[in-house]
């Protein structure tokens, strides 16, 4: 496709000038302007859409740095519990003004958006296309709001009004944001390599000019890479990560777009124990991430996330050498592998191998000790094979509630992991508590 004179594009977004799909792709430079979440609610909880197509997703308001084009970026991800990989597929949509971007963000369900007839970007499992064949036009705002309101007739009109106009008295302050953080720019400085074409679903970080919490950020850019090769992953979410050496305590919380993740590494250079605080803290947010929110079942889930702070040990040893850690001092896997071998030395409790009935396995997930799964956790580490993670991680499909798996559903969708068995038996074996497990 030719440019038009003076090489000024013809559509909002200087990329739908470039004929390859692929090409236009790798030349996307986005600011996020504002995350559009993954549902359109009304203040009473009435569901209008969800804003993505597959198992989790959502859609952001992004503009391009270099051209200063608008875009509706739609991302959907569908999770594969086999050892086929997930799915992933995005659009990213132009929009002519904010204003108009969270007025079709309201309007259109996924299905509609990716299917408008305007040109745009489509990627579907890393493979690039355009789709549509018309030039953006800019839609009148009053036509869109009439649209919205024929289209939820059922819908409560006030709070269907207030949505909108909600919608609306923010989008000047944000028309005028020029710093926003560039996602790529941000994510090329504290990541390491990954493979071509996940360029564009690496974490987001906050720029910082503390040293500790950029090394920080790349040790969880390393591990981001590792839980893809898993076939799973956090795609593109902000992760806020703060670091209190005088703490004794580590701790994850869900934030609007992403997670804030806080550490006690005595620095950012203590990269065993950074690695450890991470591999924990991340396993908890995947599992999150993975799942709807809400609380999940205390002593199965911290027992795989403390599993998953060893695993990170395996993978960082083999590939010491890719990292950027491992140009800076390639002999360290000795330091990796005597950091496993001393957690593995200490001895817990054993209260979940002990554990008599479900009274007694109920104050064990109240009390939350590490103590109390330590053993257990060095066991389920043993047994770990190569896409447990991904199966463990998809835990909270089969909690039935605070405290009890259906293992019977955990195991028939597992694949035969040793790994889901053992954690399965664990609850099994205590009198009271065989839920799930039935022909």
């Amino acid at each position: 496709m030719n440019r038009t004179e003076g090489n000024v594009p013809r559509y909002p977004c200087h990329i739908h000038d470039i004929e390859d799909a692929g090409e236009a792709h790798d030349a996307l430079m986005l600011n996020r302007v504002r995350d559009l979440g993954d549902s359109v609610c009304l203040e009473d909880g009435t569901f209008l859409h969800r804003n993505y197509e597959w198992d989790d997703g959502g859609r952001s308001l992004v503009r391009c740095e270099k051209c200063g084009g608008l875009l509706i970026w739609q991302s959907s991800v569908d999770h594969s519990f086999s050892d086929s990989p997930d799915g992933s597929c995005s659009d990213w949509i132009p929009a002519a003004s904010t204003e108009e971007a969270k007025l079709l963000n309201i309007l259109l369900n996924p299905g509609e958006m990716a299917n408008l007839s305007c040109r745009h970007l489509r990627e579907t499992n890393e493979e690039y296309m355009w789709l549509g064949d018309q030039e953006p036009e800019s839609r009148d705002p009053e036509e869109l709001i009439r649209a919205i309101r024929e289209k939820y007739p059922d819908a409560d009109p006030e709070l269907l009004d207030r949505l909108i106009r909600d919608a609306l008295e923010e989008t000047e302050d944000e028309d005028s944001i020029p710093d926003q953080v560039s996602l790529n720019s941000a994510r090329e400085e504290v990541r390491c390599e990954v493979s071509e074409g996940k360029k564009t679903r690496a974490l987001i970080f906050d720029r910082t000019g503390d040293e500790d919490i950029r090394e920080i950020q790349k040790m969880a850019a390393v591990l981001d890479t590792f839980l893809r090769t898993e076939k799973t992953g956090f795609g593109n979410i902000h992760m806020h990560i703060v670091n209190d050496p005088g703490s004794d305590d580590v701790s994850w919380e869900r934030t609007e777009d992403g997670y804030a993740l806080h550490l006690c590494a005595e620095s950012g250079k203590h990269w065993c124990q950074v690695a450890y605080q991470l591999g924990y803290l991340m396993m908890h947010c995947l599992m999150d991430h993975l799942s709807d929110g809400g609380e999940g079942i205390s002593w199965a889930e911290e027992l795989i996330c403390e599993t998953a702070a060893l695993e990170v040990f395996d993978f960082l040893s083999e590939n010491w050498e890719e990292t950027p850690f491992g140009q800076e001092d390639p002999d360290y896997t000795q330091y990796l592998r005597e950091y496993v071998e001393l957690n593995l030395s200490d001895q817990g409790t054993s209260a979940l191998l002990r554990c008599m009935d479900r009274d007694e396995l109920k104050e064990i997930n109240e009390r939350n000790l590490f103590d109390d799964r330590l053993d257990e956790s060095h066991d389920l580490y043993r047994m770990m094979k190569s896409g447990d993670l991904l199966t463990l991680a998809g835990i909270r499909k089969y909690e039935m509630d605070d405290l009890l798996l259906d293992t019977h559903a955990w195991r028939s969708f597992s694949g035969g992991s040793g790994a889901v068995d053992y954690i399965c038996r664990l609850q099994e074996r205590i009198p009271g508590c065989d839920h799930g497990n039935h022909p």
